[in-house]
């Protein structure tokens, strides 16, 4: 009793110092900034100041006509709704970022001490390294959709673990009822993450792809359905349209007479993909991917090599040996290689159209969209940490 006693509070204080130290790490540089230091952040900050009465479309208009969904601006709505001082408000919102982002590192350890059964001492330096990535505490300083973009992830991992735990545990009985019970509860709460993943940047549907493939991959490896099926599916379909309504009003009511020209379905050109088929295209298209992962191996240290490269072998051993792998590592491996690589493979096709513009000589003259990896940057963490 006591040694359990022992082993709990020192896992609280653990997650506590971890906290601690990482809201400390960010709210240092999130204090000193001022104003806003790119244009993405005008778009997403859009939503919760149309609500609180300021029309911001010739602004945005003005700035390149940019969109950028309601959910990455709407978290900060109680902050625009109390702060009337831009000045505090714009700090306000990094400060809330810091808040927020400063879980990942204690949802970190979570996994690595009690899924994963690493001891105390190296989940705790793991959890911080994995935090302190560049391209991780980097995002968390804009006033824009990528530090809930980051944090999300986390949350799903920790709750399809949790779900996967259940789902093989054996359980019978009274035990097995109240299990079950559980699991209809985190199939509901994963699929209201996910959509929320979905609603903070159009980005967002890379994650939902990542949770819908990975609990069919894992339920077909483990030979169990992991989630409550109607329920997870009920409620994803639910809240996507209920998604796609909000969406649309804000959409209307702030882009309507302009339109938008970047960051949005209508403004896109899809047929401009084609041109990866072409000789100069697959040019384009090469120089962008070696573009974008020079960037995710600088800002990640080359981890995120290494977690998918290692990640992709753990997942192969474990279905042909289980006993190579536990089903957690197994089952956080498979999700943080999915979304990696379907968040880089998005952030490669978007950027397509207008990396092939530029090399070409008739785009826009923005050669950082050679090297972008901010699209990518919500799966390198738990891609490091596997």
């Amino acid at each position: 009793m006591i040694k359990r006693m022992y082993k709990n509070h020192a896992d609280f204080f653990a997650c506590v110092s971890l906290y601690i130290f990482s809201l400390a790490f960010l709210l240092i540089m999130a204090l000193r900034l001022n104003i806003p230091p790119v244009i993405d952040e005008v778009a997403t900050v859009a939503s919760p100041m149309y609500l609180a009465g300021y029309d911001w479309s010739e602004t945005l208009h003005a700035m390149g006509g940019y969109y950028f969904k309601y959910g990455g601006g709407m978290v900060y709505y109680p902050l625009v709704v109390l702060i009337k001082d831009p000045y505090v408000l714009y700090r306000s919102m990094l400060a809330f970022n810091a808040v927020v982002c400063s879980f990942i590192p204690v949802i970190a350890f979570v996994i690595l001490k009690k899924h994963f059964g690493v001891r105390r001492s190296s989940s705790w330096v793991m959890s911080l390294i994995t935090f302190c990535l560049p391209v991780t505490a980097l995002y968390t300083l804009y006033a824009r959709a990528d530090a809930m973009l980051i944090f999300t992830p986390w949350l799903i991992a920790l709750i399809i673990l949790t779900l996967v735990k259940i789902s093989v545990s054996g359980a019978a009985g009274e035990e097995k009822k109240r299990f079950r019970r559980k699991k209809v509860i985190l199939s509901i709460l994963l699929a209201l993450v996910t959509c929320a993943s979905y609603s903070l940047h159009t980005r967002g549907i890379a994650v939902v792809l990542a949770v819908i493939v990975t609990v069919l991959i894992v339920s077909l490896i483990l030979k169990t359905r992991i989630v409550a099926v109607i329920p997870s599916v009920l409620t994803l379909g639910a809240a996507l349209f209920i998604d796609n309504a909000i969406a649309s009003f804000f959409k209307e009511a702030i882009y309507s007479h302009y339109g938008t020209s970047f960051s949005s379905t209508e403004s896109f050109d899809f047929g401009a993909l084609s041109n990866i088929f072409t000789k100069d295209g697959f040019k384009a298209f090469v120089a962008e991917t070696l573009g974008a992962a020079f960037n995710m191996i600088v800002s990640t240290y080359g981890l995120v090599i290494l977690g998918v490269v290692i990640g992709t072998v753990v997942v192969i051993r474990f279905i042909r040996k289980r006993s190579e792998a536990s089903n957690s590592v197994m089952v956080f491996t498979s999700f943080s290689v999915i979304l990696f690589l379907g968040t880089f493979a998005m952030s490669i096709i978007y950027f397509f159209p207008y990396v092939y513009d530029l090399l070409k000589g008739t785009g826009e003259q923005r050669s950082d969209w050679l090297v972008y990896g901010r699209y990518a940057a919500c799966g390198c963490g738990p891609c490091v940490l596997a």
